[in-house]
């Protein structure tokens, strides 16, 4: 079918089965426009946005304490210069849980925007995957807005892991996250936190697949603007930096944190003469606290560095070390 389907009622309750699948094409906007508060979507199926700009979701103004449930399937952004959302919430307070699939282009698009810039709530099931399927590229980040970069006084929460408390039957769930990359706000305000409880663990990058900035700026760090990051279980794999700079983070016995190391990638935009530069994901927080007997720092090799470049990074990383 076509979209969209509008829930313009309070407290409205619509499902998309497995069997389902919903086409936005160049007529309309988005699979689901909402305009009620209190509703609640549930999606199995899959959403196919077909044309340059498009949302799975897109919220208005009114549109508060919206509870979106995606909990497998897929949403595929099909033009790869396109503007596209999952969420695109012009309401306050919206609440998503995501367990499937999202592939989106990053250059302009967003996994999550809020616009409002109120409190918001999501949780990543494991097994989610968020980037934007580029082969030249795999796992380049998508990126999420949950608040504002000037000023930015709420609480948004990130969730990863079996934290579903919906009346659906998710059942426990395994496997790696790919979360994209989060900025959640202005770094200095607000009492955001990210929250990882999963098996085996989450990876974050930055939107492009370019890691290799060390500014501290929202768009240059795959995590920004965080106060606490709280690692109960699973290893946190940042494919970016972090910039969290009045914040802490807490790794707990079961708990990882693994910085990758690789080399400086293409840019088409930018200067060529540094490609190839050794670079590392950086933390910038003020306190990193280790709790409990087990806690653990890493250092692992990108995904993408081949065999023989490895000696070499070997013997840098030796250097660093020591």
């Amino acid at each position: 079918m076509t979209g969209p389907i509008l829930i313009s009622g309070a407290n409205q309750k619509c499902t998309l089965e497995s069997s389902g699948r919903i086409n936005v094409d160049t007529s309309v906007s988005a699979a689901f426009n909402i305009t009620g508060a209190g509703s609640k979507v549930i999606i199995y199926g899959n959403i196919n946005l077909r044309s340059f700009e498009g949302a799975a979701f897109q919220l208005s103004a009114k549109a508060d304490n919206v509870v979106i449930e995606f909990l497998s399937g897929f949403v595929n952004a099909e033009d790869l210069a396109g503007d596209h959302h999952l969420v695109y919430s012009e309401g306050a307070n919206t609440k998503l849980t995501f367990g499937g699939t999202a592939l989106i282009p990053p250059y302009r698009s967003f996994f999550f925007r809020d616009v409002a810039t109120t409190d918001n709530e999501v949780i990543l099931l494991p097994g989610a995957v968020i980037h934007s399927g580029d082969r030249s590229r795999p796992l380049a980040g998508v990126l999420s807005r949950l608040g504002h970069e000037f000023t930015d006084p709420n609480t948004d929460v990130l969730k990863i892991g079996n934290f579903y408390d919906g009346d659906e039957p998710v059942g426990t769930r395994t496997g790696w996250v790919h979360a994209g990359q989060w900025d959640f706000g202005h770094a200095n305000q607000g009492t955001n936190q990210l929250i990882v409880d999963t098996n085996p663990g989450v990876r974050f990058s930055i939107a492009g697949g370019f890691n290799y900035f060390r500014w501290n700026t929202l768009s240059t760090n795959a995590i920004y603007g965080l106060h606490t990051m709280d690692i109960r279980r699973g290893n946190v794999v940042l494919g970016g930096s972090v910039w969290m700079p009045n914040g802490k983070v807490y790794i707990h016995d079961a708990g990882r944190l693994t910085f990758e190391i690789g080399k400086r990638r293409d840019d088409p935009s930018r200067p060529t003469d540094r490609n190839g530069e050794m670079i590392i994901s950086r933390l910038v927080a003020d306190e990193v606290i280790f709790s409990s007997k087990d806690p653990r720092l890493f250092i692992q090799f990108a995904h993408y560095l081949v065999p023989v470049r490895k000696p070499l990074f070997h013997e840098i990383l030796r250097k660093i070390l020591n």
